[in-house]
């Protein structure tokens, strides 16, 4: 068996650490894009009152496998890498840049919340037919961002389990 019971059972807890971490992610992420965007610079306490799980769907698929490649990455012993903070910013690194496409329909959901989303998806789909790199617009940063998050992240968990 190419991937093991193990690989398995991380690449899918992965997945479903992901899954559940959308409900709770989905209505900030909505907000934090909200304040950024907004012309009439809604308020906190407005956007929390109407919350709204708008771009659920993208979020959940960017979550669950960026938590699943992660994990898996991180927790595999294909790499023959020992320093855990290489290991952890890499796992990051390489789940924020293969989600990336996700994470820009899904800020292009949330900037847009007037606008249908079947219009938006059309429009991303023609932006896509000119240029295909489109979708990894902001990945740069949010890649460098997954890696130093979780590269010290990583770091910390292991070290404080290390103590015990």
């Amino acid at each position: 068996d190419v991937i093991s019971n193990k690989n398995k059972r991380l690449i899918s807890s992965g997945i479903i650490a992901g899954m559940t971490q959308t409900v709770v992610d989905t209505p900030i992420e909505y907000m934090k894009t909200q304040q950024i965007t907004s012309h009439n610079q809604l308020s906190f306490r407005t956007l929390l009152c109407n919350l709204k799980f708008r771009g659920f769907g993208p979020t959940l698929i960017r979550n669950s496998k960026f938590a699943g490649i992660f994990n898996f990455i991180a927790n595999t012993d294909y790499l023959l890498i020992d320093t855990s903070i290489i290991k952890y910013g890499l796992a990051g690194l390489v789940g924020s840049f293969l989600t990336q496409p996700y994470d820009y329909y899904k800020t292009t959901v949330q900037t847009y919340p007037d606008v249908p989303v079947n219009e938006i998806r059309m429009s991303v789909h023609k932006s896509i037919r000119k240029n295909i790199f489109i979708l990894w617009k902001g990945g740069l940063p949010r890649s460098i961002l997954g890696c130093c998050t979780m590269g010290i992240g990583g770091f910390v968990y292991k070290s404080i389990i290390s103590l015990q």
